[in-house]
């Protein structure tokens, strides 16, 4: 049994020797190079200088900024288009060109007429107010002087006119009206 105990020991030296000796050898190498920096990204600024004559570059226009002129008679009117599907497509026809409706006396509150074209509906329940111009049934379009309240889809809204403006603006009865871009 000593000589078992022996055995062990001896080998448990020689491993730990072995291993020592490998690390020494480790230590000894030449430490690796050491890498060099990558060089530097270098950005140049180039400065833009316009020159005192130049135009300052037209901004494109938003779908905010477009008016539609509404025309009857002598009277000029403008409106503001509404942010619904319907009134981009009626933005959309007029860019091809002014269109020129037959209006009706309704309920004198509105004065109403069949566009050329359909445009999407998205009703819901409104109350109009003086100004207000909305769609109705897909093709009928509605020019509020007063108020009344049924589902329609916002085409737009006629800008600082007051009931007394639109009331001496449509006059009595049918009319014919031009809207334009």
């Amino acid at each position: 049994m000593g000589t078992s105990k022996h055995l062990r020991g001896a080998t448990l030296a020689v491993a730990l020797s072995a291993c020592l000796a490998l690390a020494g050898c480790a230590a000894a190498q030449e430490p690796e190079p050491a890498q060099e920096p990558e060089p530097e990204q270098v950005i140049e600024v180039v400065e833009t200088v316009e020159e005192p004559d130049a135009e300052p570059a037209a901004e494109p226009e938003s779908e905010e900024a477009i008016m539609i002129t509404v025309t009857v008679g002598d009277t000029t009117l403008t409106m503001e288009p509404a942010d619904t599907e319907a009134a981009r497509e009626l933005v959309e026809h007029l860019q091809e060109g002014p269109v020129t409706l037959e209006l009706s006396e309704y309920g004198g509150f509105e004065k109403v007429g069949p566009l050329p074209w359909s445009l999407t509906q998205t009703d819901s329940q409104i109350t109009t107010q003086p100004g207000d111009v909305v769609l109705y049934q897909g093709d009928q379009v509605s020019f509020y002087y007063n108020s009344n309240s049924w589902s329609y889809t916002r085409l737009g809204r006629i800008a600082d006119a007051t009931e007394d403006d639109l009331r001496a603006a449509f006059g009595s009865g049918d009319i014919t009206l031009t809207l334009s871009l």
